[in-house]
């Protein structure tokens, strides 16, 4: 009996063990079949917001990088490539459109810090680019496009939004961007489009363009040529548009009403800028150290209202400045000629109101100058160090005061030469004002 009971035991438990084996031999279920969200080549983004490279079109005859991160916008109708993804290649080509839909920005910090990519593709159907999309990818060289006009469309959220701050060569129907036109048809070349471009040496510059963006042509170190039509209809030079240390060579069009802040600023190359006919405005430092600037000249009809702070200054070689005899200039900037060290005299302009602190110190080879009648406030030092002055006339020689530091005295101005004595020395870091 205990025998048999013994065999009735061994055998329930081979049998138990048996099943054991069986069950861990078995494949466990798919909790998750069809609700994948990461995809690759062909796959498609079955009804989800975000793929990677699913379902995409080339773009300038290359096939799109496998793996980077797309999402539909909130328009349902256009993607926004979002990042590196799984991608790891160091040749980045962006799809043109995914699933049939273009492919229309590149989003805020997409590629920042992908040190890694060397050269990237960007499609014409990319109209914006976001703040940092392509910040510290200190090792890209290349940016490939193959349509101008649209590159110039593309809004940049800020410098490093442009991968040619880092890349800095261009290309174009993968040729060298060196001598660069820009077509009919742009109306505006957007802000950053080619900043930090050194690749570029001459730019022909279209009629249809009206605007020049901010930073447009910022540190193309080697830019030396700018060229514009004679039916140029160019309108805006915005801020740090040239920043060109080797440029020397541009005439301004006609038709330019507003040149920005730190336009030219250090185009130490810069000899001559043309006759400046229609400009109402010339921005602050918009041509500071412009060292080899000989001349500058505008019309006699000139529109000219506001020349801004340090618009001039360190412009070592300014020996003229011909502001035309009709002039409407008002108001002359805060340092706007300080360290002009070779201009010699200035006329300035009958309707000039007022001019700003240190406007012409250290113009040391300055000798004489006439304060027009409307004029009714010189800030302090602004003659300060112009060691050669030796004459002073005012137009208007009434209702002159100085005043500073708790001081105020009224001031007789009949003497030129002792007028250029108080105006350096005497009353030198003081402000003057005339009652009207």
């Amino acid at each position: 009996m205990k025998k048999r009971l013994l065999v009735i035991l061994l055998a329930l438990a081979a049998t138990l063990c048996l099943a054991f084996a069986l069950s861990a031999c078995s494949p466990a279920p798919n909790d998750n079949t069809g609700n994948t969200t990461e995809q690759s080549g062909n796959t498609g983004n079955s009804g989800n917001n975000s793929s990677d490279s699913g379902n995409t079109e080339e773009t300038d005859n290359k096939t799109p990088t496998a793996g980077l991160a797309y999402t539909l916008n909130d328009d349902g109708a256009t993607y926004t490539c979002t990042g590196i993804g799984r991608a790891y290649p160091n040749d980045i080509v962006i799809a043109s459109q995914i699933e049939g839909k273009p492919v229309t920005a590149i989003g805020k910090g997409a590629f920042s810090y992908s040190r890694y990519v060397t050269k990237i593709t960007i499609p014409e159907s990319i109209t914006s680019i976001g703040e940092n999309a392509f910040m510290y990818c200190n090792d890209l060289k290349e940016v490939h496009i193959n349509n101008i006009v649209a590159w110039c469309n593309i809004d940049f959220g800020n410098n490093t939004a442009n991968p040619l701050n880092y890349a800095q060569h261009l290309y174009v129907n993968d040729e060298l961007a060196i001598q660069l036109n820009i077509p009919q048809g742009v109306d505006h070349i957007k802000d950053y489009a080619f900043y930090k471009c050194t690749s570029l040496t001459d730019i022909t510059i279209s009629d249809s363009v009206t605007s020049i963006g901010n930073g447009t042509f910022e540190d193309c170190e080697n830019l030396k040529k700018v060229n514009f039509g004679t039916d140029s209809k160019l309108e805006t030079i915005g801020d740090s548009a040239f920043n060109c240390t080797n440029l020397d060579r541009i005439t301004i069009p006609d038709s330019v009403t507003s040149i920005g802040g730190y336009a030219f600023y250090n185009c130490r190359s810069l000899t001559s800028i043309g006759v400046l006919a229609n400009v109402t405005s010339v921005g602050s430092a918009a041509f500071m150290d412009c060292r080899n600037l000989i001349g500058v000249n505008f019309d006699i009809d000139s529109k000219l209202k506001t020349i801004g702070d340090e618009a001039f200054w360190n412009c070592r070689s300014l020996a003229s400045i011909n502001f035309g005899s009709n002039s409407g200039l008002e108001t002359i900037g805060d340092k706007a000629f300080r360290y002009c060290s070779n201009l010699t005299n200035i006329t300035i302009p009958n309707g000039v109101t007022s001019i700003g602190d240190e406007a012409f110190m250290n113009c040391e080879k300055l000798e004489s100058t006439t304060i027009p009648d409307n004029v009714t406030s010189i800030g302090k030092m602004t003659f300060c160090n112009c060691t050669s002055l030796l004459s002073v006339t005012f137009e208007n020689k009434t209702g002159w005061e100085v005043s500073g530091y708790g001081y105020k005295q009224a001031v007789n101005v009949d003497d030129d030469a002792n007028n250029a004595e108080l105006l350096k020395n005497t009353y030198v870091t003081y402000y003057w004002k005339r009652e009207r």
